[in-house]
């Protein structure tokens, strides 16, 4: 078990209930921002992609909060960089038109 943050409280599943269960919200807004750009029509597959990302974020860091190992540590890591750099190109070229 790793103790790098977090309230950790102990060492269970759920040693870090609040941010174990505040993850969630991660796959309810990846949820709504997909019927929301179906209902607008703006789920394009670069949205798409973005959404999967964001629900990646969620459920790597489910993982991390409820099983610390470094493979969790990686997985909790790693989609939060790749969501903040896919976030970035899609807005440069959608928003921006950097193209």
């Amino acid at each position: 078990m790793m103790d790098v943050y977090c309230e950790r409280v102990g060492a269970g599943l759920l040693a870090e209930p609040l941010n174990a269960v505040s993850n969630i919200s991660f796959l309810l807004a990846t949820w709504a921002a997909w019927v929301l750009a179906k209902r607008t029509g703006t789920l394009s597959a670069g949205v798409r992609v973005l959404i999967a990302i964001a629900a990646s974020v969620g459920v790597g860091s489910i993982l991390w909060h409820t099983y610390p190992v470094s493979l969790t540590l990686i997985l909790d890591i790693v989609p939060i960089l790749v969501f903040i750099s896919w976030f970035i190109w899609l807005y440069t070229r959608n928003v921006i038109g950097m193209r």
